[in-house]
């Protein structure tokens, strides 16, 4: 299924050895004669050597409109998260909200953590499990079945009456769904798009991450303020089916992803798709230097063989990889930003400010402002110079 998918290319431009050249003034360049050629296609054979496409050329390449619709609609899944983390935070202070769910017009700390919290344990097992589906339904169907995944517990919340429980299993369905999606949304958008915007459109999923906090604080302003009844919490609640909606449907429209296809024996199917995205001919030299960087990356896998889990502890410099990853993960949970945006309202009110509603409206804006600038510092100052620079800010 693809919309897209069903357009030629014949009218798209054609990428040949001669204008790629052109783009820099200087020649091609070829493999080196040295590289390990261990590749093979899926049938066994030797892959066909093909030159290299240069990085000087694929930056001067036009960036297709399929391609930015690709990168934005997959990236409505980080929306999604964002706005279903910033939503809570006003739920917990609305008056029907509370004299639904707790006791005496109250919610207890042990209540309204698991509330809150189980969100959290929903995303953790949908992301282990969403690698799985990746694999075998593909990145499409994994991202569409898991939005609409996700509308199940959005129904479960907003059909909840007065068991606190219900609402908080609601969660943790949810929660299954955008963990799936934290997963698969970023595979598919960096495996798709054009080499000169992967790097844009990865970081979008940040990006939108906090664009869904800072709507959902202003929906629930507007709701608090405009309702005294359950439409409060449920209007904003409801409308996280639609962006769930948006997502899951939109996403059938757009070309599979040409590495999953290739690894699962589509190779018409990857180059296909390969060529709309990037606006060339399926069998231009662009497109053979991507099937075969392709083919190298799956053979390397095929040639490694299976290894058991452990080996991330114990493998070749795997404890030090390992441990870096964990605790660069582990410290940005740590700075207490999420505390903020999960419990910003009720901090904020606990604190004596008359309207925490408004003041998490402006952390929300600080918020996806700063990211904003963060995207380009990341990008012009490097990731190791920009962590280092940002942890010692926050001292």
């Amino acid at each position: 299924m693809g919309l897209f998918n069903k357009k030629e290319t014949a009218e798209s431009p054609v990428i040949t050895d001669k204008n790629l050249s052109s783009a820099e003034g200087t020649p091609a360049a070829h493999t080196p004669a040295d590289t390990p050629r261990v590749a093979r296609s899926l049938n066994g054979s030797a892959p066909e050597h093909h030159d290299i496409v240069p990085e000087e050329a694929l930056d001067n390449l036009p960036v297709t409109k399929l391609a930015i619709m690709l990168g934005a609609i997959a990236s409505i899944g980080g929306f999604m998260f964002g706005y279903e983390s910033g939503q809570i935070s006003g739920f917990v202070q609305m008056s029907d909200f509370l004299d639904r769910f707790g006791e005496n017009g109250e919610l207890s700390a042990v209540r309204q953590g698991t509330i809150v919290a189980i969100l959290c344990a929903g995303t953790l097992v949908g992301c282990l499990g969403s690698s799985y589906l990746c694999d075998t339904i593909g990145r499409r169907y994994t991202i569409s079945s898991s939005a609409f995944f996700y509308i199940i517990g959005v129904i479960i919340e907003i059909t909840s009456s007065t068991h606190w429980v219900q609402f908080a299993m609601g969660r943790f369905t949810a929660g299954l769904g955008i963990g799936a999606l934290s997963t698969s949304v970023p595979m598919y958008q960096s495996e798709s798009v054009p080499k000169n915007i992967r790097g844009a459109v990865v970081s979008s999923y940040q990006l939108l991450i906090t664009l869904g906090i800072w709507t959902a604080y202003m929906i629930n302003y507007g709701t608090h303020s405009a309702y005294t009844n359950s439409a409060q919490w449920r209007i904003p609640n409801g409308l996280s089916a639609l962006w769930a909606i948006i997502l899951g449907t939109a996403v059938l429209f757009m070309p599979e992803s040409p590495r999953f296809a290739y690894r699962i024996g589509r190779e018409d199917e990857a180059r296909k798709n390969m060529a709309l995205l990037n606006g060339v001919d399926p069998y231009s030299p662009l497109i053979d230097s991507e099937i075969q960087e392709i083919e190298q990356k799956l053979a390397a896998e095929r040639e490694g063989g299976d290894h058991p889990w452990y080996e991330i502890f114990t493998g070749p410099r795997m404890l030090y990889r390992t441990l870096l990853g964990m605790v660069l993960q582990a410290g940005q949970q740590l700075t207490g930003a999420n505390f903020f945006f999960y419990y910003g309202t009720t901090i904020f009110k606990s604190g004596g400010i008359s309207d925490s509603y408004v003041t998490s409206i402006i952390l929300g804006t600080v918020n996806v402002v700063a990211t904003i600038g963060g995207l380009w510092i990341v990008k012009n100052c490097g990731r190791r110079k920009a962590l280092m620079v940002g942890a010692a800010e926050m001292f």
